[in-house]
């Protein structure tokens, strides 16, 4: 018997070649969404963030940097470049925190501390990275970890740090280190110490001919000179 009322929809090849454009245009959009929200494998990242750099487009490399460094917040590269770009960016703060974590990451790299040294001062924070190379030295305890501390010591205005740095790496050279003796002739000519400048660069010249080079120190010749001294073997003091 037949009922009238609507009757269920049969999909009849005509209507099905109909639909087949629209079902194109849905799969389209679903597969665009789906590009749009994959990530970019990490070292597409980084290959766009150096591209950018290497073009000038700072701002480009600075948003690829923050975005690898979000995804991979232990990798010690990244970190670094990051940082390095908010220097130029002149953002020193948020570069000094990206810093910090870097140096955790890898404060056993001399191209590291170098990088922290160098972004803390531009930071304004001298404090911190006093004590972060005041801990590697006493760590180390290297003439050349004390000579760094030193450096920043001076940098930043701190003669005592710098006097005590540089008296450590007096001692751990052994009298076979010309720097230390250069460093602190340098220290008390700045403060008119001419005894002690003095000898001082006699010091520095027994280190100097006796390291089998038969030129003098530049420093060490001028500044004796300056002071009215012959220079040579006869005025050469050993190190204590």
């Amino acid at each position: 018997m037949h009922t009238s009322g609507p009757s269920a929809a049969r999909l009849t090849p005509t209507r099905a070649s109909h639909l087949l454009p629209a079902l194109a245009v849905l799969l389209t959009l679903v597969v665009g969404l789906t590009g749009c929200n994959a990530q970019r494998p990490l070292y597409q990242v980084r290959e766009a963030a150096q591209e950018h750099e290497n073009y000038g487009r700072d701002e480009q490399a600075l948003a690829d940097y923050q975005e690898y460094v979000d995804r991979n917040k232990t990798n010690l590269q990244a970190r670094l470049d990051l940082s390095r770009l908010l220097v130029r960016f002149e953002r020193y703060r948020q570069a000094s925190m990206h810093m910090e974590i870097a140096y955790s990451l890898g404060s056993n790299r001399d191209e590291v501390v170098e990088q922290y040294a160098e972004t803390m001062f531009l930071a304004d924070n001298p404090d911190v990275l006093l004590l972060r190379l005041g801990e590697r030295a006493e760590t180390q305890s290297t003439v050349d970890a004390y000579l760094l501390l030193a450096h920043w010591a001076d940098r930043v205005g701190d003669t005592d740090q710098r006097r005590r740095a540089l008296l450590s790496a007096e001692r751990l050279g052994e009298g076979k280190r010309l720097e230390p003796y250069l460093e602190l002739a340098k220290l008390a000519a700045r403060v008119g110490d001419d005894a002690t400048e003095i000898m001082r660069l006699k010091q520095a010249l027994y280190i100097d001919l006796n390291d089998g080079d038969d030129i003098i120190h530049p420093q060490i010749r001028r500044r004796l000179r300056e002071h009215g001294l012959v220079v040579g073997p006869t005025i050469a003091i050993p190190p204590r």
